[in-house]
């Protein structure tokens, strides 16, 4: 009856310990080539989707990453230059039965030991704005018929600058767009409820006007599409800690340290 109880004890604490997982069961982290407008970036798979075993990130950054890992907005992240322009591919194996939350702190500790990041929280202060109707604006018209073509927005480099080509969206998802460019949050304020066709040229805010007399985001908005960005409030963000020692290239999968 002893070794009976015993055996049960154990399994029962073997059990506990598996339904607790913090790390991937193996992972792999390799470097992308330089991100190119119009490719995939994106994490899929994992506990609730159609592939549960197996999380899987293309052209991730680790800015990306630290978003889902720990549930903060991206425009409130302080992050350096390293953690925005690096991009990753990854794929890591799920222990069976894990959860989301249990999947974001395996998130939280591949990038404690691949990439050596540490994060401290710090409140400081960043702009965010608000996208309104210029005086002579808007210079774009509602389509009469949104409902019969998808939307979509799609981002190409075109001549040293990028060109946003928007099919049948509101103004919501362009401040939503704005706001993933210029990594300051952007509320829609125009009073506009329709849903548009356009197309906005500008030059990425940082890169160099070479070669190009492309726009910046400000004057794109006001001299394309009659509306304008003004700053609204300043938000806390967080700040995050520097990589203290250059990602060395994976090119196996293997276990993560415990």
């Amino acid at each position: 009856m002893r070794s009976i109880c015993c055996c049960a004890i154990l399994f029962a604490l073997s059990s506990f310990a598996q339904q607790t997982p913090d790390q991937f069961e193996v992972a792999s982290v390799r470097p992308a080539g330089p991100w190119q407008p119009g490719s995939i970036r994106a994490c899929t798979g994992g506990p609730g989707t159609n592939d549960p075993g197996l999380y899987r990130c293309t052209n991730a950054t680790i800015t990306q990453l630290v978003t889902f890992a720990y549930g903060v907005k991206f425009y409130r992240i302080k992050a350096e230059d390293w953690m925005m322009s690096g991009n990753y591919n990854i794929e890591a194996r799920v222990p069976a039965g894990a959860t989301v939350a249990q999947l974001k702190t395996m998130v939280q500790n591949l990038l404690a030991t691949r990439f050596h990041l540490g994060l401290h929280h710090e409140t400081k202060n960043a702009p965010s704005y608000s996208l309104r109707v210029n005086s002579r604006g808007p210079f774009i018209n509602p389509l009469a018929d949104p409902v019969t073509t998808p939307g979509s927005q799609t981002t190409t480099s075109v001549g040293g600058h990028w060109q946003l080509a928007a099919k049948n969206q509101t103004m919501d998802n362009l401040a939503g767009y704005l706001t993933s460019r210029m990594w300051n949050a952007v509320t829609n304020d125009t009073g506009l409820t329709g849903h548009y066709d356009f197309t906005l040229d500008f030059l990425p805010e940082g890169t160099p006007a070479e070669n190009t007399t492309a726009p910046d985001i400000f004057d794109a908005l006001r001299a394309q599409l009659g509306l304008r960005l003004e700053i609204k409030t300043a938000l806390p963000i967080f700040s995050s800690s520097t990589m203290p020692k250059k990602f060395q290239r994976r090119t196996n999968l293997r276990r993560v340290p415990s």
